[in-house]
C-alpha cells in the first residue's frame, strides 16, 4: 500500500512507536505480514490496516505517558477483520473506531481513555484495565458486550443531567445479548451526587445514581420510582428544570440552587 507510512508485509516481533513519535497518514498502518505486537507510546493519526490473519495486540504509554490512536482530522479507524484486536497494557488514548466484524475487541490490562462516541462492529470484552470515559463519551458495540472484570470510569461534570432509573447515562450500548458481571464503575464526586453504580437496560450498562441531578437545562424531570437518599432532587446553581411530576416517592431534600423556581 504505497500511500502507507508503513507497511509491513513480512513478520516483525514488535513494532514501536516512541514516545514523542508521530505515524501520520491517510493510512499510517498497513500489515499484510504479521506483527507480534504494536507497543505505542507516540501519535498514531490515520487508519490501522491489518489484513493479516494473527491478532492486533497493542500496548500503550507507561508512567504517565499516553499513546494516542486517532485520525488525521476527528475519529480514524483500526480495521482487523481476520483477528481480535487486544488491548493488552499501557495507557491508551482511542479515538479509532474498530472493525473487527465477526471478532472480538479485548481489554486485557489496558487503561483505555475516550473523549468521544467510539464504535466497535465485532464484539467486546473486558478482563482487567480500565476503561476511562471523558464527559460525553461511551463505547457502542455492534455485537454482544462481557464485562468480568477491571473498571469502568466515568467524568460527571456539574453541567449534566444524571437521572435515577432509565434515564441513567449509557455507558456501554451493545447490539447483541451481554453480560456486564464483573463492572465495577467509579466516579468523580460532585455536590449534590450521592453514589453511583449501574444498572443494566436490555443489553446496554447505564451509570446509575441514588438521586436525580440536574445540572443544564431539563424540560420535565418524571420520578415514577422510589428515590430514598439525603438529597433526592438536587438542581445546581447550573441548571434549568422546567418542572419535577413525582408520581413515586421522593424520600430525601430537595434543593434547588438554581435562580428558578
Amino acid at each position: 500500500n504505497a500511500t502507507s507510512a508503513l507497511n509491513v508485509t513480512g513478520t516483525l516481533g514488535t513494532l514501536v512507536n516512541q514516545n514523542g513519535g508521530t505515524i501520520n497518514s491517510s493510512t499510517a498502518l498497513y500489515i499484510s505480514g504479521s506483527i507480534g505486537g504494536f507497543n505505542n507510546s507516540g501519535l498514531v493519526a490515520g487508519k490501522i490496516d491489518n489484513q493479516g490473519s494473527a491478532n492486533l495486540t497493542i500496548t500503550g504509554g507507561a508512567s504517565g505517558t499516553i499513546g494516542t490512536l486517532t485520525g488525521q482530522s476527528g475519529m480514524g479507524t483500526i480495521s482487523n477483520t481476520l483477528g481480535n484486536v487486544v488491548l493488552a497494557s499501557g495507557n491508551l488514548l482511542l479515538n479509532d473506531s474498530i472493525v473487527a466484524t465477526g471478532h472480538t475487541v479485548s481489554n486485557i490490562g489496558a487503561n483505555v481513555t475516550l473523549t468521544s462516541i467510539v464504535n466497535v462492529t465485532g464484539d467486546y470484552g473486558q478482563t482487567g484495565g480500565q476503561l476511562i470515559l471523558n464527559a460525553g463519551s461511551k463505547l457502542v458495540v455492534s455485537g454482544g458486550a462481557s464485562i468480568t472484570g477491571g473498571t469502568i470510569a466515568t467524568s460527571l461534570v456539574s453541567t449534566g443531567n444524571y437521572l435515577v432509573g432509565n434515564g441513567g447515562t449509557t455507558l456501554v450500548a451493545a447490539g447483541a445479548t451481554s453480560s456486564y458481571t464483573g463492572v465495577s464503575i467509579i466516579a468523580n464526586s460532585l455536590t449534590g451526587i450521592g453514589s453511583v453504580g449501574n444498572t443494566v437496560v436490555g443489553n446496554n450498562l447505564l451509570l446509575m445514581l441514588s438521586n436525580h441531578y440536574v445540572g443544564g437545562t431539563l424540560g420535565s424531570l418524571a420520578n415514577t420510582g422510589s428515590v430514598s437518599a439525603a438529597t433526592a432532587v438536587y438542581i445546581a446553581s447550573t441548571g434549568n428544570l422546567g418542572s419535577l411530576v413525582n408520581t413515586g416517592t421522593l424520600s430525601g431534600n430537595i434543593v434547588n440552587q438554581s435562580a428558578r423556581d
